[in-house]
């Protein structure tokens, strides 16, 4: 699959075109980022909502991931879905905007990095201040648009939830239930 250039639009996806860490992670939400969703747990507790990272059926490649995440994204009302090589072990950024809001006027961003050598993708998703959205708003359309991205990805193509390993068993087990 051909790899496409990063969107430059949009304040999560400006810094598609900036070098990605060595770690391969999406950008770490901020206090500016209006319902900033993440997979990242320490960065959540200074700002964002934690969301735990998804993990593709084992066996399959990188690029047949890529195509499922794509298709559920766009099957989720995505406007625009990029991919790029990120250059780091193989790992790859797909970038996804969708229009929201009276008249289309919100534009939410998402971020996803896929990393072959785990089968993990780790994401990002915040949001622009719309004219009458406010942060909870946004942050609950950010995480009811990727729980329905990752429902249909597990019901179509077997993704599961990546649960930290470092989580005590009753966390373990609601992370896998509920994957929260």
């Amino acid at each position: 699959m051909p790899l496409a250039q990063p969107m430059a639009r949009g304040p999560l996806l400006e810094m598609a075109e900036t070098p990605v860490s060595p770690s391969a992670k999406p950008k770490a939400c901020s206090k500016r980022d209006i319902g900033c969703m993440q997979t990242d747990r320490q960065q959540s507790q200074l700002a964002g909502e934690y969301m735990v990272p998804w993990r593709w059926t084992s066996g399959k490649g990188a690029a047949t991931a890529v195509a499922e995440l794509s298709n559920a994204l766009r099957q989720n009302g995505a406007r625009e879905v990029r991919t790029s090589a990120v250059g780091v072990e193989g790992v790859i950024r797909v970038t996804a905007r969708f229009s929201s809001g009276a008249f289309g006027l919100v534009t939410d961003d998402e971020e996803f990095i896929l990393s072959p050598a785990t089968s993990t993708v780790a994401f990002r998703a915040a949001s622009s201040q719309g004219l009458f959205d406010s942060s909870a708003d946004a942050t609950q359309r950010n995480r009811q648009r990727l729980v329905r991205i990752r429902f249909n990805l597990e019901r179509r193509f077997g993704w599961k939830c990546a649960c930290p390993p470092d989580t005590d068993p009753l966390t373990a087990v609601k992370c896998s239930v509920l994957c929260s």
